[in-house]
């Protein structure tokens, strides 16, 4: 296999620019968290179950509380005698925005000071061991009676709820009933009160309204034994039919003079401006008159004669030219004619309009003094009507004021007759008490989710403030990162080795070595596409995991075919030696001091085909040795030999050999320990490394803990089924593989957990 289909994709994913986004907290997703923590959350489930129980039963007998009810039926006031009774005691829809404002003032009522102070007064209440329990603080008592006592009304209904709590059951049911007949006898003084003072104020209206009444019969008895009213009657209708005849003409007269004036004053308008302003009548007795008329036959003989003319000699003939001049000059001729006698008509026009207006005047002013004696008779007579009608109209009124007075006094009479007129019953009595507080239910819910909510607010707090790199996810949050390849952690692989060091070759089968492989490719695909040769690997401090990764991976690349060559720069702790099982006085040390060649310096592994050059035999080696001609002069002939250089460095954040070995190779790959680095550990090592020569390939997380329930897992499982049967389901497996691609949606699947801590070269 070329290609691990239980890791991410080996394509380099882009993280977010840092400028947009920010590291002090970590993104959660809410389902990993809750399946990672899932078995404890149980635990924690028990665990409330158990404390709710002890607890019911610590307040059961130590703070019990019983609590007795009542109910109240609020159905209002009727709002008339013949009112239709309500159906099953519920008021009618259109009385229940009016009973509202009544049932809030109810329950104010019978929660008041008057009701508690009338019921600490009731015989019965006095007698309860309740009571006997203040002794003489009768004070006590009303303040205890109020703090536990409560009324509210029922949503959507007209009911009022009655609530009396007590630590002791025997006398809540009494002291609940004393209180609800306290405020019933108030009710009822206060509805007896408020009638009777309705009552008598509709009396001495009544009562009024008959004074009024006999008052007003006396002064129309008086004014018709003064005015015969027939007569009255008769006298304003002869008068009204003369005004309005008078009135009528007048009228007429006056639309008769408007029209008149402006008549003259157009046809004195034209007379001035010396223009013809005749109406079309007068036009055509004009063109009616003989003069005219003579003229005109003259006129159609002579064009008669010039179409004779004009046939027999042509246009241009001087008898035809004759006849047009004779034509001519006798048009003109009418034409004068025409206007004079036009003239003389508006003469005579404006001459009659001027003295029909002097006419009509006269006719207006004439009529003046007859109009204002018909008007002022009519007005007379109207007033001395109206006077009587005014009176009478009062009478009238004051009889509607004096019917309808006993007409509502007939009606309180029968409507506090109506047994449904209460406006508030005992709907239910007081009920036995009972044990309120604690409820098993109530205690045991309430700890679970005290218990649950603080459990989970503690985990996620602490899962957004951890700062550990322990997923892909984490990479992408930390500026300018990719993700190079995953790593999970050996334990993942229950039928590999425990140990990780060269598993691809103990191993080449197993779960660890197809993650080799992944990281292997992404490598190769950057290296092929970018020609780099010398890679270096660097963790940013011990235990990363740096010398195991760089170990299988060069057993990894050697399967594959390529010629590797495995160089330990760690001359403080060298491991790679070991990794390989070789052994040898001279290394990379001896070969920068010029004590040994290259040749001498590099040992052959046969199987599979890995070149190692290890630290050498001193450990006392100056870093700036990587500074010299010399060490660049060996990369350069390691370049011409092998198709890869996997460069070992120490820690890159405790030591300087990362930041002076990445201006001489080609390409950095990070490798980070999962659930153990945290993000700004890394990102302060990646700006070091930033800016020189070599190229940052991206970071290899090590020891990945698959989430629970994550896709990771699911995988390992299928991987882990099909090693051992041989036999794995096709469309399942295409399935996992697509899942466990490394992509933005599925990122956040791997979680990373921190194991035993052991020395670099042990540990993955």
């Amino acid at each position: 296999m070329t290609a691990n289909p239980l890791s991410p994709s080996p394509v380099m994913v882009n993280s977010v620019p840092a400028s947009s986004i920010s590291t002090r907290f970590t993104p959660l997703d809410p389902v990993r968290v809750l399946r990672q923590y899932m078995t404890r959350l149980i635990g924690m489930l028990v665990l409330g179950i158990v404390l709710g129980l002890v607890l019911f039963f610590v307040l059961k007998f130590a703070w019990p509380q019983y609590t007795s009810q009542a109910q109240l039926l609020v159905t209002g006031s009727l709002t008339h005698a013949y009112e239709e009774p309500s159906v099953g005691g519920s008021p009618k829809q259109q009385r229940l925005d009016v009973l509202r404002a009544f049932i809030k003032n109810q329950v104010i009522m019978i929660k008041s000071d008057d009701v508690i102070e009338a019921a600490i007064k009731k015989p019965a209440l006095r007698e309860t061991r309740w009571f006997r329990h203040f002794g003489t603080d009768v004070q006590k008592a009303k303040e205890t009676l109020r703090e536990n006592f409560f009324a509210n009304q029922i949503i959507g209904s007209t009911l009022i709820q009655l609530k009396l709590r007590g630590n002791q059951s025997q006398d809540l049911q009494l002291v609940l009933n004393s209180i609800i007949e306290a405020y019933r006898d108030q009710y009822e003084n206060r509805k007896r009160t408020d009638t009777s003072n309705v009552r008598k104020v509709f009396v001495r209206e009544r009562d009024k309204a008959e004074d009024e009444y006999q008052n007003i019969q006396q002064q129309l008895k008086q004014f018709r034994e003064e005015h015969d009213l027939a007569t009255l009657h008769t006298a304003n209708d002869e008068a009204n039919l003369t005004y309005n005849e008078l009135a009528s003409q007048a009228s007429v007269i006056a639309v008769n003079l408007q029209t008149s004036r402006e008549v003259y004053r157009a046809l004195k308008a034209a007379h001035a401006e010396g223009r013809i302003a005749i109406g079309p009548d007068a036009l055509a007795k004009v063109e009616a008159d003989p003069a005219i008329s003579g003229r005109d036959e003259r006129l159609r003989v002579l064009r008669e004669k010039r179409d004779v003319f004009m046939h027999r000699f042509g246009k241009d003939h001087r008898a035809v030219l004759e006849v047009d001049r004779t034509i001519a000059a006798t048009e003109v001729e009418r034409k004068r004619e025409v206007d004079n006698l036009l003239r003389e008509r508006q003469a005579v026009a404006l001459d009659q309009s001027q003295k029909a207006v002097a006419t009509y005047e006269g006719q207006i002013i004439g009529m003046q003094p007859a109009l204002e004696e018909s008007r002022a008779r009519l007005r007379d007579l109207t007033e001395t009507l109206t006077e009587y009608n005014v009176i009478e109209a009062k009478s009238k009124s004051i009889i509607a004021r004096r019917n309808k007075a006993q007409k509502l006094l007939d009606d309180m009479a029968i409507r506090d007759s109506r047994p449904d007129s209460a406006g508030v019953t005992n709907h239910l009595a007081a009920t036995t008490p009972r044990l309120t507080f604690p409820t098993q239910a109530g205690v045991i819910v309430t700890t679970v989710v005290l218990l649950e909510a603080f459990f989970l607010l503690f985990i996620f707090v602490k899962e957004l403030l951890d700062q550990r790199v322990k997923s892909p996810s984490d990479v992408m949050l930390i500026p300018h990162a990719t993700v190079l390849g995953v790593l999970p952690l050996a334990s993942e692989d229950e039928l590999g080795p425990r140990e990780i060091e060269n598993v691809v070759q103990k191993d080449p089968t197993g779960l660890m070595a197809e993650s080799f492989r992944q990281v292997r490719t992404a490598i190769l695909t950057a290296a092929e596409r970018s020609g780099h040769c010398a890679i270096m690997l660097v963790g940013p401090q011990p235990e990363s995991g740096t010398s195991s990764v760089v170990n299988n991976l060069a057993l990894s690349l050697a399967h594959d075919g390529r010629k590797v060559l495995v160089v330990d720069t760690n001359f403080r702790r060298p491991v790679q030696h070991r990794l390989f099982g070789v052994r040898g006085s001279t290394g990379l040390a001896e070969v920068l001091r010029g004590t040994s060649t290259l040749d001498n310096a590099i040992m052959h592994m046969v199987d599979p085909s890995v070149d190692v050059l290890t630290a050498g035999g001193s450990s006392a080696v100056a870093p700036e040795l990587f500074e010299g001609r010399a060490f660049q002069q060996m990369l350069d002939d390691c370049r011409a030999r092998y198709d890869v250089i996997l460069i070992d460095a120490p820690p890159a954040l405790l030591t300087s050999e990362a930041q002076i070995l990445s201006k001489h190779v080609d390409a950095v790959a990070v490798v980070v320990r999962a659930a153990r680095d945290q993000r700004g550990m890394v990102s302060r090592m990646l700006r070091m490394l930033d800016g020189n020569a070599a190229v940052m390939l991206g970071i290899i997380l090590n020891a990945v803990e698959s989430s629970a329930g994550g896709y990771f897992r699911k995988n390992y499982e299928a991987f882990r089924q099909y090693r051992q049967n041989g036999s794995l389901d096709a469309v399942a497996y295409q399935d996992d593989v697509k899942s466990s691609l490394l992509t933005s949606d599925s990122i956040t699947d791997l979680k990373g957990s921190p194991s035993d801590e052991d020395d670099e070269d042990r540990k993955v």
